[in-house]
């Protein structure tokens, strides 16, 4: 069995793709068969190739196998690009067609793996000429994604034949992955005879874990040691509306005086220091701008996680890195309610509440209930963890999957 992986605009370096990809497949290229190889092709942005090649070749070398290689490629973009307008297809189709084409004629290859909307285009265009198959692995809803980031309208050509791509992808690949039971359901009603299987994000828990020593350590480092912290993860710009959680700490702080807000982001958003300026004082919360190697140490400072998101087109199908890392390292995770996934697994396992942002909140109730059960709710958030988000499951379901497939 020979794969290929191919991911689109995602940088080696970062977060993402080292806990959802290369983590992922090292544990799955370890576990395979003899003469099994997997290949990760990451096609990024020039700028990005150059500038990064030294963590890029750190990266390589840490997860190289005799079975698991990876090759980063330029493509002719000088910034990396999160939607790509329909004018720049023809332009990247003939400059990674060829080479993929020519890879999977040499390498022999049973079955490419196509992470995104570009690059599961391009594979589908591939699959009909080399006679592999194909999974779909669309992570969000791209179209919609595009709306949402405003870097198109529903109303945009743009838009519309992204759509258009999107069905087709779903009637031809002989697989589609989402990471959610909500998601599966979404695309049911895009395609009715999509192939579809429902993988979640996965949480590497050799990393992301429990750890009393190291907790103790930072959080007398940082002053935290008689505080409840409410630790927020991620991004604070763009559809992150950090507003709401600042709003929902303040309500938190009426029953757990000596509740604290901790950000963990790699970027300070013009957004975010309004709203703390605006709502919330000094000594109320700490900002962190942390390296990457020092997140899974960070986040053992919280005693919940936070994740809210306004409704959208795509928040009833999400469920979120962070929450799974919160939940491992023994963080009960509150989210808002229309992040639909995380919502019905965390009453599902019971591992932390799920709160309605539109409704007024003058009920302790769902707070209330998470303090005087929070030793269980702990627990039950590591169990989710173990039978569900770890990457030894994530894993043992995607070999499966590519046996069948290849």
């Amino acid at each position: 069995m020979n794969v290929i992986y191919i991911t689109f605009g995602e940088l080696i370096s970062g977060g993402i793709l080292r806990t959802q990809v290369i983590s992922l497949l090292y544990k799955m290229a370890q576990r395979m068969k003899n003469k099994s190889n997997l290949l990760l092709i990451s096609f990024i942005p020039l700028r990005s190739f150059i500038t990064d090649r030294v963590e890029n070749l750190k990266v390589k070398e840490k997860f190289g196998l005799h079975n698991f290689h990876i090759w980063i490629m330029p493509i002719p973009l000088f910034c990396r690009f999160f939607y790509m307008p329909i004018w720049l297809l023809p332009i990247l189709f003939c400059w990674t067609i060829p080479f993929l084409f020519y890879i999977s004629l040499n390498y022999k290859i049973n079955l490419i793996h196509a992470r995104s909307y570009p690059a599961a285009l391009f594979s589908s265009i591939l699959t009909k000429f080399v006679g592999c198959s194909l999974i779909f692995d669309p992570r969000g809803l791209y179209p919609e994604e595009s709306v949402l980031y405003r870097k198109s309208s529903y109303n945009s050509m743009s838009y519309k034949l992204w759509k258009k791509i999107e069905k087709k992808l779903l009637q031809e690949a002989h697989q589609t992955v989402v990471v959610s039971q909500t998601f599966a359901e979404h695309i049911k009603k895009i395609e009715d005879n999509a192939n579809i299987y429902v993988i979640p994000c996965c949480v590497n828990t050799e990393v992301f874990k429990q750890d009393k020593r190291i907790r103790y350590k930072y959080r007398k480092k940082y002053g935290f040691k008689e505080k409840f912290v409410l630790l927020y993860s991620g991004g604070t710009g763009g559809w992150y509306d950090l507003g709401p959680m600042v709003d929902y700490f303040l309500h938190f702080k009426k029953i757990a005086l000596n509740a604290h807000l901790l950000i963990l982001t790699p970027k300070v958003s013009i957004q975010l220091e309004k709203i703390l300026k605006e709502k919330i004082q000094d000594d109320e919360y700490t900002i962190i701008i942390p390296r990457y190697r020092e997140i899974p140490n960070l986040l053992l400072m919280g005693d919940v996680g936070l994740f809210f998101l306004p409704y959208c087109d795509m928040s009833h199908t999400l469920l979120s890195i962070k929450v799974g890392e919160y939940l491992a390292c023994g963080l009960p995770a509150i989210v808002s309610s229309t992040i639909g996934e995380a919502s019905r697994l965390i009453n599902k396992y019971d591992c932390g509440i799920a709160v309605n942002l539109n409704k007024s909140r003058t009920s302790f109730d769902k707070e209330l209930v998470l303090l005087k059960n929070y030793r269980t709710m702990q627990k039950n958030g590591i169990l989710l963890v173990n039978d569900y988000l770890s990457i030894e499951k994530c894993a043992e379901k995607y070999l499966n999957l590519y046996n069948k497939l290849a």
